[in-house]
């Protein structure tokens, strides 16, 4: 910058939130385990809705969880 010259005005950026998303709607949730679940043209249609914050605690054994 030279001598007497202005610094430039500060360049207003959009501000991030908080830095969290929500991630409770929109799933639905399988119990079991199996591979071809992962697949990506995996039809997830007939599994269970859920809401993850009305799920209550965690429970034992093998769960899928597909974003719906």
């Amino acid at each position: 910058m030279r001598a007497g010259s202005a610094a430039p005005a500060p360049v207003e950026i959009t501000h991030w939130r908080s830095g969290l998303i929500e991630i409770d709607d929109d799933w639905a949730a399988h119990d079991g385990d199996n591979m071809a679940w992962a697949a990506p043209g995996l039809d997830d249609r007939n599994w269970q809705t859920v809401d993850l914050e009305e799920m209550g605690s965690a429970q034992p054994g093998w769960h899928w969880y597909a974003s719906i």
